[in-house]
């Protein structure tokens, strides 16, 4: 579920639906003179915000972050790539080291 967005005239705040923990807050830097714009800014499908302030517009741009289980899997995954790696290192390494290597004699050459 996407948070709440809660904005005043001084500052703004992300809650969570499931928790209603503030996730994040910040102040504006200049007091708004209007209700702010709810918009999607740079296209991600995230509401954003406009804040108009007496001589400037602000643009916060939201972005979600549902990146913590993926981490994990990611972590695992990389680590499971490394041990099979390793596996086929020393599988390779005790291998080779079973086979003698082949050897070539010198002779001397025929000068005929």
């Amino acid at each position: 579920a996407r948070p709440i967005l809660l904005a005043g005239e001084d500052g703004m705040a992300l809650l969570s639906p499931k928790y209603g923990r503030i996730l994040t807050s910040t102040k504006f830097p200049q007091s708004s003179i209007m209700q702010p714009i709810l918009t999607d800014l740079n296209g991600d499908g995230v509401t954003d915000i406009l804040v108009i302030s007496q001589d400037a517009i602000w643009g916060f741009i939201v972005e979600l972050q549902y990146f913590r289980h993926r981490n994990i899997l990611n972590r695992i995954m990389v680590g499971l790539l490394f041990a099979g790696i390793a596996f086929a290192a020393i599988v390779n390494h005790t291998s080779s080291s079973s086979h003698p290597q082949s050897t070539t004699i010198l002779g001397k050459r025929s000068t005929d």
